[in-house]
């Protein structure tokens, strides 16, 4: 019988819940109804006639006197909905920019780092072969100067083996013309070094000219990384602030569809109890 009665508890407390919020529904609805219906002959409508004519009853001229005071407040109440909502919209629209401009920004840096990036690929393919002629270049001039170094270093030991030299003029003589002809060579291999140095000095400012145009575009793809994580991170501050900020005048603006909804249906109790004649229709 217990467990009977606990169920039959549940199915009548579900009919009950269901009741109060259909009452609920239809008090509110009625005291909209008499503030609605109020306003309407109030703005000039002609009483019992037009649109509202099924709502003409007798002794409709006599307002109830729990509608000024209603009216009043709900005057309040909706001129507060109004802003909170004009305040949700202008954040929404807000976010919305804020939204769009980012990424227009971002599709703009996508775009930017590609052209940079591309911009420092062809800078590296031009320094690529002035790089390997240089490197040749340098090597050209520091096996030059092994050889010169090699040169002089005989050239001063045969110098020395002429203070040692036993003999007669013939073997002088042969010492001299190996002197004199490493000499030469040493010339002739010294004339090469400013050709090379020249060849060096022609390539120095094409390889720095490039360098320095590399450096440049790396420090301007350094500059837009940056702005575009700071950019990035002030965008995540404002939707944050902004989302908060709208979640605030969201509550605000519930809260005053509740008060309005609040002083609605105390209006349509009021009006149920006392059973104005303007409102027999409705009260049916």
């Amino acid at each position: 019988g217990v467990r009977k009665a606990n169920r039959e508890l549940a199915v009548l407390q579900t009919k009950q819940t269901t009741r109060q919020q259909s009452r609920r529904h239809h008090l509110v609805t009625l005291g909209r109804t008499a503030v609605t219906r109020s306003e309407w002959i109030d703005s000039g409508a002609p009483r019992g006639k037009g649109k509202d004519q099924s709502l003409a009853g007798p002794g409709e001229d006599a307002e109830h006197p729990a509608l000024g005071p209603a009216r009043a407040q709900l005057s309040t109440v909706e001129n507060e909905r109004a802003q909170h909502a004009e305040h949700v919209a202008a954040a929404d629209a807000e976010l919305t920019r804020v939204r769009l401009d980012r990424e227009a920004k971002a599709k703009q840096y996508v775009v930017d780092i590609a052209a940079l990036d591309a911009e420092l690929l062809a800078l590296a393919k031009k320094l690529e072969p002035l790089d390997k002629e240089a490197i040749g270049i340098k090597r050209r001039a520091a096996d030059l100067r092994d050889a010169l170094r090699r040169i002089d270093g005989k050239i001063a030991s045969t110098e020395a083996s002429l203070t040692s030299v036993k003999g007669g003029k013939l073997d002088r003589a042969e010492v001299q013309a190996e002197i004199a002809s490493l000499r030469a060579e040493r010339k002739a291999i010294q004339s090469d070094e400013p050709v090379i140095a020249g060849q060096l000095d022609g390539l120095s400012p094409r390889i720095a000219a490039l360098e320095a145009a590399r450096g440049e575009a790396q420090r301007k793809r350094a500059e837009l990384e940056t702005a575009e994580q700071n950019d990035q991170r002030r965008v995540e501050e404002m939707l944050v602030a902004i989302g908060a900020k709208r979640k605030v005048v969201d509550r605000a603006a519930a809260d005053a569809e509740a008060l309005r909804d609040k002083i609605l249906f105390q209006l349509g109790e009021r009006l149920y109890v006392d059973r104005p004649d303007q409102l027999i229709g409705q009260l049916a």
